[in-house]
């Protein structure tokens, strides 16, 4: 390891483990353990940023976070805040740290919720996803039944047609949209059902969690 890379007791004390994730109402100090030991000070300071940002997001609402220990399902809450402080730190997209902050300020407010399983899967998921894939699902959500255009997310040359259609099969195997079939159709080569492709409603709480 070069000297840059090296980071002093001081740093590290100085760093998220005391101050950014520390000023994280109700659920601080159960984050802090996560950060004992060397780190890329590069990632250090990306999460950093990212509970420094959150802080200040929410500091008019704190009067409405739940008491951690008075919540059942507190454990399984903060098991996915750290799963959201493993992928804050592998993240290079500004864009995609923006929704991992959604998703974290989300869970803060749900606390009481019955079931995270939703949720779990949705940060297990968000990593594996593209811009195009996100641009997809969030714009299709508001459209009138949430219907996917794919002509909406073509290139004006048409030469991402294959790549655009590949994000909507994906984003359907992942249950994120559903397979919508029309009307009877006939053509050159007979009868067909028109088939298109609409945000479902696991879709729609995706999109919900890590844009609203």
């Amino acid at each position: 390891m070069d000297n840059d890379e090296k980071l002093s007791w001081k740093d590290r004390r100085d760093l998220i483990i005391e101050a950014g994730i520390g000023s994280i109402p109700t659920v601080g100090g159960a984050l802090q353990t996560l950060y004992f030991g060397a780190k890329n000070e590069k990632r250090f300071k990306r999460v950093e940023r990212f509970y420094e940002e959150i802080s200040i997001e929410i500091g008019s609402m704190k009067e409405k976070l739940p008491v951690i220990h008075e919540t059942e399902n507190a454990d399984e809450a903060i098991s996915i805040l750290e799963s959201i402080n493993d992928e804050v730190e592998k993240a290079s997209s500004q864009s995609k740290i923006d929704n991992y902050k959604k998703a974290f300020k989300n869970v803060l407010f749900r606390f009481n919720n019955d079931s995270f399983d939703e949720e779990k899967y949705f940060i297990r998921l968000l990593p594996d996803l593209t811009e195009l894939e996100l641009n997809i699902l969030f714009s299709s959500n508001k459209n009138e039944h949430k219907k996917v255009v794919d002509g909406d997310f073509y290139k004006k040359d048409k030469s991402n047609i294959n790549i655009v259609t590949g994000n909507i099969n994906r984003l359907s195997d992942f249950g994120l949209l559903d397979l919508v079939f029309g009307t009877l159709l006939s053509g050159g080569q007979g009868a067909y059902i028109d088939q298109s492709f609409a945000v479902s409603d696991l879709g729609s709480k995706f999109v919900s969690f890590i844009f609203e």
